[in-house]
């Protein structure tokens, strides 16, 4: 059966929800949820939520999707506990710190690994689902071609965004905010950068005019005619966007989903047609620019993509109800003289009997049955109301109203918790053991490794003082490997090592046959690599990269134990600041101390957008960003995977910061570079060589830099 799953940031959003008939709602509370600007729920109405559920035969999965500090993973107890015993149905988690958690304290929680873990083929769901999770949240970039290989090869439940709003990044590989503003998406505080304008040069050309200036604003998806299509591709949880939105949002949306799927289930495929009336209703509720069906069936393009000023389209004051129907019972009251007065009630098979005192012999007025219906069917602000009440009634009995309306609330009351009572659970564990920080061991110095884009630059760096090189892979071609042999055989002489750095995403269509023998070790940026390398019993050294965060010392830890041969080191976290990389301890985590941070990857091509596009197997090359305040941010165009990435205005540096760098003892510093040129890229390796040294540098190469969170952290 499938499921139709709604938002709610709010209490009232969420009975909007289950009014218009969605099976599950997803809500946050005050912690830990990916929408910190919303209204979000008190930890008494997620518990008053739970119960709802439970009584309505809906569920409730709770948002703890954000990454989570060291000093922050001991409030997950108290905080997740209490909902655990009620029964919460299941917990959307991103952190692998707090997945490890959850799984250890509350074993009987079902996990959904978030759409924030960039989750994009088999491989990454098979990687979750060994760590406990039940169910993943798809990238909103795959196809349903892509969905159904996931659905086919690995074993486990999926969920996929139907409509609502896009992001111009993948979920989970965006900072721009938190670069920008301090605001980290990752903790739930986007400040929407890319709903922003921007000018777009190529070599100097601008690509788009005054009226295409919104060049990064996703519409938003609209996949209700797709419905057929996406159930038959295995997706079990057809999931609306929208926390941030209006209760009268998530009842609109909803009732319009519940609508259509039921006609799919009930007469399949071949009765299925969306009548054009419910699309446009569909584009007055919170639609940015106009709607499509978004990567289910386009692999990105101008299409997608509001050019103009992205406004809202809104018109959801008073026309959609947010009344939540009651639920019918059955009930019986028994009123004698000599025997306690009774009122059974029933529902769905489940029966309770409330008891109060004996009636009494009427003195003057007699109560009547009607008397007796006219109290009990006060249900007032219950869930339940009596869609059948019998009364049987002993002649000239009496009994005051006030015990009537006791009555009747503690058989209603009795019957909330007896159906609550199977959904409940003993406390979890609360002896969980952190991780503690591991003993920093004196290192003579830390490695340096650079990061280049082709085996030229890399072989222009070789006889440098550096530990060893990075090259992307999009810098191999079908011809690289007599080149890549010559180049390790160089590097291995002087005792350096070459990792290959896998792309950002690693998507069916985008996977090639990689020269693996050639290079010391692999760079991992995703999870379906991670599980590649281990199904595929490759037993070199494999890295992580930033991207795969460890903001936690459990979730280093977890990651650190992945792989076919566990992970030689993982990239401190961008985002933490230098005392929060202390707390967790960075003695076996590379520091990225210079070159421009990647703020967006992205599945949307801005060649693309602008009809520039070459084909899927050009050079990389160069266009770039001007916002506003005309600060330019390079974009790298990756024709061979198919992605752009979007680096920062500038790079960072952390030399005139080193000191402190080197109290925290990393176990390497990376430097990672674009577009300077040579002799830039040498002065930067002998300026960090010198730091790594001791030493001091009187004049970096680089005038404008930035440290970016190193001294001041994310929201």
């Amino acid at each position: 059966m499938l499921e139709l799953l709604s938002p709610a940031g709010s209490y009232e959003a969420f009975e909007a929800a289950l009014s218009a008939g969605a099976d599950a709602v997803y809500a946050g509370g005050a912690k830990f949820g990916a929408r910190a600007y919303a209204e979000n729920f008190s930890q008494e109405e997620i518990l008053r939520a739970i119960d709802k559920c439970h009584i309505y035969g809906k569920k409730l999965y709770l948002t703890v999707n954000t990454l989570c500090r060291d000093r922050e993973m001991e409030e997950l107890y108290h905080f997740l506990n209490p909902l655990y015993q009620a029964g919460l149905h299941g917990i959307i988690i991103q952190d692998l710190g707090i997945l490890r958690y959850v799984r250890e304290c509350f074993p009987n929680l079902p996990i959904h690994a978030s759409t924030q873990m960039t989750l994009t083929g088999a491989e990454g769901a098979r990687f979750l689902k060994s760590l406990g999770a039940k169910r993943i949240v798809t990238s909103r970039e795959l196809s349903l071609a892509e969905i159904r290989h996931i659905h086919e090869n690995a074993e486990i439940e999926i969920e996929s965004f139907i409509h609502g709003a896009m992001c111009y990044s993948y979920s989970g590989q965006c900072l721009f905010s938190s670069i920008l503003g301090g605001r980290s998406g990752n903790r739930g505080r986007c400040a929407q950068p890319c709903r922003l304008p921007y000018e777009v040069y190529k070599d100097g050309a601008r690509l788009n005019g005054k009226k295409e200036e919104y060049a990064l604003s996703m519409r938003d998806l609209c996949g209700l005619s797709m419905i057929p299509d996406m159930a038959e591709a295995g997706i079990l949880s057809f999931k609306i966007e929208g926390r941030m939105k209006k209760a009268e949002y998530s009842a609109g949306v909803t009732a319009i989903y519940r609508k259509y799927i039921d006609l799919y289930e009930a007469d399949g495929r071949a009765c299925f047609q969306v009548k054009y009336e419910d699309i446009a209703k569909l584009q007055t509720l919170y639609t940015r620019g106009g709607s499509d069906t978004g990567y289910l069936k386009t692999r990105n393009g101008r299409n997608m993509i509001t050019l103009e000023k992205p406004g809202y389209q809104s018109n959801t004051d008073g026309e959609h109800p947010v009344v939540l129907s009651k639920v019918p019972v059955s009930g019986t009251c028994i009123l004698k003289k000599n025997a306690p007065t009774v009122l059974s009630v029933a529902c769905d098979g489940t029966e309770v009997c409330a008891e109060t005192e004996p009636a009494q012999e009427a003195r003057n007025c007699p109560i009547l049955e009607e008397d007796v219906k006219k109290q009990l069917l006060k249900t007032g602000a219950t869930d339940f109301y009596f869609e059948n009440l019998e009364v049987v009634l002993e002649e000239n009995c009496f009994l005051p109203v006030k015990t009537l309306n006791h009555l009747r609330s503690q058989g209603l009351k009795q019957l909330e918790e007896e159906i609550c009572k199977p959904y409940r659970r003993v406390e979890g564990q609360a002896d969980y053991a952190f991780q503690l920080p591991e003993p920093v061991s004196a290192r003579e110095r830390e490695e340096i490794f650079c990061m280049v884009f082709s085996i030229t630059e890399a072989e222009a760096l070789c006889d440098e003082a550096i530990d060893g090189i990075y090259l992307e892979s999009f810098g191999l071609y079908k011809d690289s490997e007599k080149k890549l042999a010559r180049l390790h055989d160089k590097l291995s002489s002087e005792n350096k090592k070459l990792y290959l750095a896998l792309p950002y995403i690693f998507r069916n269509d985008i996977k090639r046959e990689y020269p693996l023998s050639c290079f010391d070790g692999i760079l991992v940026r995703n999870y379906e690599e991670l599980q590649w390398l281990t199904e595929s019993g490759y037993r070199g050294m494999i890295r992580t990269d930033f991207n795969l965060y460890t903001f936690n010392r459990e979730a280093e830890h977890v990651l650190r134990e992945s792989g076919p041969t566990g992970i030689e080191a993982d990239m401190a976290p961008l985002e933490l600041n230098g005392r929060e990389m202390a707390e967790r301890g960075i003695n076996r985590s590379e520091l990225m101390v210079y070159g421009r941070i990647p703020m967006m990857i992205s599945a949307q091509c801005l060649n693309k957008t602008f009809n520039q596009c070459r084909g899927r197997h050009q050079a990389v090359e160069f266009l770039h960003l001007k916002d506003r305040y005309r600060k330019e941010f390079p974009v790298l165009t990756d024709c061979f995977h198919c992605v752009n990435i979007v680096y920062n205005s500038v790079p960072l540096s952390l030399h005139a910061k080193y000191d402190k760098v080197k109290r925290l003892q990393p176990f390497g510093i990376r430097l990672v570079f674009t577009d300077e040129d040579l002799t830039c890229r040498k002065e930067i390796i002998h300026a960090y060589g010198a730091c790594v040294n001791g030493g001091k540098i009187s004049e970096f190469p680089v005038q404008n830099t930035t440290a970016g969170h190193f001294g001041r952290g994310v929201e």
